[in-house]
């Protein structure tokens, strides 16, 4: 009896498993299938235009994906680490996606890498980012490939050793070392500083403003605040803003809303007591 238990969570759990291989296959299918109809690179930009947020009906509006491929497509990309996505507290089940990462808002190369050295490689990056670390978003903007070929090449320059993997709890961060030595490059779209400079990641400590002043403005606000709402009323950056309202969901003070009218992420007060 006993064995036909354990051969029974056996066969369930070889079942799951298959399960979840299945579907990403599928999902991964799907992706390769409308990549003609809107390329990876061509929706991180739209995302980054958008404040990085992007809802399943936002994308069937605004591309030629149809609603069906709009939907495999975030969530895919969701599944690959590249987006974080958000759910309706009110139980619609409808969700917001968020690109992670900003991406550089220029034409894509569109070459096959496969025919650049890595030096040549590093160098177009190194055109394009603001310090020597770099993501698979950005990869997949600069040279205009996929998440799979941006991952790939990830692995190609750790195992020549151009960039090294740094871990900051579940995040891989990518770096370009320091110790590899570049021609200044012929083509240089942008100003760049000529030093190296030490990997800053951003972090709440930087951020002046008060948690009781962050509450207050809420209150003021109906228990409901945006990252631009934030930022006009305190005087600090987007980027702040997000860093702030992030850090107060993660403890637990705010719960993630979508406004469904005006397609924006809001985060509401989960202490309605206070308004």
């Amino acid at each position: 009896m006993k064995a036909l238990v354990i051969l029974g969570l056996i066969l369930y759990f070889l079942f799951i498993i298959g399960m979840v291989y299945w579907v990403k296959n599928r999902l991964k299918g799907q992706h390769a299938e409308s990549q003609h109809k809107l390329s990876d690179a061509d929706l991180f930009k739209m995302m980054t235009q958008a404040n990085h947020f992007l809802t399943v009906e936002q994308l069937e509006a605004s591309s030629s994906l149809n609603k069906k491929e709009a939907k495999a497509r975030l969530t895919h990309l969701g599944y690959q680490g590249v987006l974080r996505s958000y759910y309706d507290a009110s139980g619609t089940g409808k969700a917001i996606y968020q690109l992670k990462e900003e991406v550089p808002l220029i034409a894509s190369v569109r070459s096959n890498i496969s025919t650049f050295s890595e030096k040549e490689i590093i160098e177009m990056i190194l055109l394009h980012v603001d310090d020597y670390q770099v993501t698979v978003a950005e990869l997949v903007v600069i040279f205009g490939i996929d998440i799979y070929e941006a991952k790939a090449l990830i692995q190609r320059l750790k195992k020549s050793g151009n960039i090294s993997i740094l871990r900051k709890g579940f995040k891989s961060i990518y770096v370009i070392k320091q110790s590899i030595h570049l021609k200044e490059p012929k083509l240089r779209t942008t100003s760049k500083k000529s030093k190296l400079q030490k990997i800053e990641i951003p972090s709440e400590e930087k951020i002046k403003i008060p948690d009781a002043d962050v509450l207050q403005l809420a209150i003021d606000y109906k228990g409901k605040l945006t990252p631009t709402l934030l930022c006009l009323k305190k005087k600090i950056s987007i980027d702040e803003a997000k860093q702030k309202l992030e850090a107060l969901y993660e403890q637990g003070v705010f719960v993630m809303d979508v406004d469904e009218e005006n397609c924006v992420m809001e985060y509401r007060l989960r202490d309605q007591s206070l308004l």
